[in-house]
């Protein structure tokens, strides 16, 4: 009678344990990823990559040229210190960058690991540079200081999440190519930049329209070609009592903005 009983419980056990791990089971995991890798084309490894055109261009002239003539502008006398000033905020909101990658690692949102962050950081960071063109069009300096951090805050995360697509999505074989698509696509971005600044004749407000500019069509490319898996997970533990329930929306969405109104927690995911 015992043994029959022992029996009974552990069959019971065993068929509740097979439906709890049938429900609570998600879709895709970010372990799934690489399953869905792929050889990528030039295009497809160039557009992934086409925030580092941006970011050589932002690195190569913001430096060299479009700060010294803002420093120039906010005080002649000072300029060398406020120059200092402005490339040590850069220099701290590089911080931002480990951070960045940190939170994208274990981000599992529906629209991908990388994307949201990216998406998220270009608008930030395009805000940043609209006010940073603000305060140096009405000389609000105090405005110009407070977007220039933001925006090298966000700037900088971006970067790290299009550096994290690689390993991500790209092949053992094909990441030599890929890491060389990235040096090739920071050094022509900071060509580009010195020729438009050349050819803006040194007018910073036009130049924040170039960096506008770039921005806007690398995110797109990058969000286009950069075809991350869905990645989805369940925000309440399994439990013989407890029903799986999806914190992300539909797969359909298409656009890449409307997680900015979500809640945080839905967003980013927990780094810990």
């Amino acid at each position: 009678m015992g043994s029959m009983v022992d029996t009974n419980e552990e069959s019971k056990e065993e068929a509740l344990s097979k439906d709890v791990g049938e429900e609570v089971s998600p879709l895709i995991t970010p372990g799934d990823a690489d399953e869905n890798k792929r050889t990528l084309a030039i295009y497809e490894l160039m557009g992934i990559s086409s925030f580092a055109f941006t970011n050589g261009c932002l690195l190569s002239t913001y430096p060299i040229a479009t700060l010294p003539v803002e420093a120039s502008r906010m005080n002649e006398e000072y300029k060398s210190i406020i120059l200092g000033c402005l490339l040590g905020i850069a220099g701290l909101a590089q911080l931002s960058a480990p951070v960045g990658g940190l939170y994208s690692d274990k981000c599992s949102h529906s629209f991908g690991k990388r994307r949201p962050y990216m998406a998220a950081g270009a608008v930030v960071g395009g805000v940043g540079l609209v006010f940073q063109w603000i305060g140096s069009v009405n000389t609000i300096w105090p405005l110009y200081f407070v977007a220039f951090f933001f925006s090298m805050l966000a700037l900088n995360v971006t970067f790290a999440a299009m550096m994290g697509l690689i390993p991500d999505l790209v092949l053992p074989e094909q990441v030599g190519a890929a890491n060389g698509i990235v040096a090739m696509m920071s050094t022509a971005g900071a060509l580009t930049g010195f020729a438009a600044w050349y050819l803006v004749d040194s007018n910073t407000g036009s130049m924040y329209c170039v960096y506008l500019t770039f921005l806007l069509l690398s995110i797109l490319s990058t969000l286009v070609c950069a075809r991350e898996p869905n990645c989805r997970r369940f925000r309440n533990p399994p439990g013989p009592t407890s029903k799986p329930r999806s914190t992300y929306p539909p797969t359909s969405t298409t656009t890449s903005l409307w997680f900015l109104c979500r809640a945080p927690s839905t967003i980013w995911g927990s780094p810990l």
